[in-house]
């Protein structure tokens, strides 16, 4: 085992603890999370949104084309 994962270990030992012992931490805790997860969350619907104006920005330019298939 290295030093590296030692120190590791040992903070995952650490903050453990703390997320069990202290309540006022683990709501900090539980809050960015909530805060990270919702900011990943926007930045997944503002891609789709892109994706989809893309695809109808796509769709119109070919319109006649489409339509001339059908």
């Amino acid at each position: 085992m290295t030093m590296q994962s030692t120190d590791r270990e040992t903070l995952k030992i650490v903050f453990l603890e703390l997320l069990k012992e202290d309540k006022e931490f683990r709501q900090a805790v539980v809050k960015e999370i909530a805060i990270e997860g919702q900011a990943i969350i926007n930045e997944e619907a503002k891609r789709e949104e892109e994706l989809k104006t893309s695809i109808h920005k796509i769709f119109d330019k070919y319109d006649d084309v489409f339509k001339a298939l059908a």
